[in-house]
C-alpha cells in the first residue's frame, strides 16, 4: 500500500516538474492536508519529497520545502483554517486531504486562488476544477482489475462485502460482469454499529454445510478499518487457508 501511494507521488512529481527544471525558483514550496488518521500519507508525502530533492537529475537548481497541517475528519471550518495557513507559505500546490468533504472545501479554495491542488483519493466525478488533478485509478480501471483476478483464480461463486454505500457504486462495472459471465454472488454490507465478526460468523456458519468449499470474497472498506476487519475475521476462523480475500482499499 505504501510502496503504491509513494509511487503515485512520486511519478507525478517527476513528471510536473521535470520540463520546467531549469526555470523553477531556487526553493518550491509544497503543502500537504492531512486528517488525524493519515499518518502513513503524512509520511510518504515527506518520503516523495525528499527523493526528489536527493535525485539532483530532477531538480538540478531547486529544492522542495513541505509544508504539512493535520485537521480534524470533515471539520471544515478547521480545514478553511488550515488551508489559509498553508497558502500563507506562497505554495505551488497543495496535496490532499482524503475526506471527501474537506477535499471538496480545499478544492474550491484552491480554484479560487489559482493554486494547483493534487488529490490521491476516488472520486466519482470525472470533471475537476480548472486548478485541480486527481491521480487516484478510475474505477473502471480498477474495476476491470477486479474481473481479470477473478477470472484468473477461477471463481464461480463469491462473497461482495461492502461498508459505505459509495463502495457499491465503486463496483459497478464488477457488478454488471457478475451477470455476463454468469458469476454466483452473494452481496452482504457491515451493518453499522455492530462488530465486524457477527458478519464473518453468519458466513463461517452459512459455508459449514460445504466444508470442503473454498469461502472466496471481495471485501470492501475503508483503509482506517481494514486492519480491524481483517483481525475481527481472524478471531472467527475466517483468515485460514479455506478464505480466499480480495480486497479492494487503496
Amino acid at each position: 500500500m505504501k510502496e503504491i501511494t509513494a509511487v503515485m507521488f512520486k511519478c507525478f512529481l517527476l513528471l510536473s516538474l521535470l520540463c520546467f527544471a531549469n526555470s523553477l525558483p531556487g526553493v518550491i514550496r509544497l503543502g500537504g492536508l492531512f486528517d488525524s488518521g493519515e499518518i502513513e500519507q503524512e509520511h510518504i508525502f515527506q518520503i516523495a519529497a525528499d527523493w526528489v530533492n536527493e535525485d539532483n537529475s530532477i531538480l538540478p537548481n531547486s529544492v522542495l520545502k513541505t509544508y504539512k497541517e493535520i485537521h480534524e475528519p470533515d471539520n471544515c471550518f478547521e480545514v478553511s483554517k488550515k488551508v489559509c495557513k498553508l497558502l500563507s507559505y506562497g505554495l505551488a500546490g497543495i496535496f490532499g486531504p482524503q475526506s471527501p468533504m474537506a477535499a471538496a472545501h480545499v478544492q474550491s479554495i484552491s480554484d479560487a486562488l489559482e493554486v494547483p491542488h493534487i488529490e490521491t483519493r476516488w472520486d466519482y466525478k470525472l470533471q475537476r476544477d480548472d486548478l485541480s488533478i486527481n491521480i487516484h485509478p478510475r474505477a473502471s480501471t480498477l474495476n476491470q482489475a477486479y474481473i481479470d483476478i477473478v477470472k484468473k483464480w477461477g471463481w464461480q461463486s463469491f462473497i461482495i462485502i461492502y461498508e459505505e454505500n459509495e463502495g457499491i457504486i465503486r463496483l459497478q462495472d464488477f457488478l454488471k460482469e457478475t451477470t455476463a459471465s454468469n458469476w454466483d454472488i452473494i452481496v452482504h454490507k457491515f451493518e453499522p454499529g455492530q462488530p465486524y465478526r457477527n458478519l464473518f460468523r453468519q458466513i463461517r456458519s452459512t459455508f459449514s454445510k460445504w466444508p470442503d468449499k473454498d469461502i472466496c470474497i471481495i471485501l470492501d472498506v475503508s483503509k482506517k478499518h481494514l486492519r480491524s476487519v481483517l483481525k475481527q475475521a481472524q478471531q472467527v476462523e475466517m483468515m485460514t487457508v479455506r478464505n480466499k480475500y480480495i480486497v479492494t482499499s487503496l
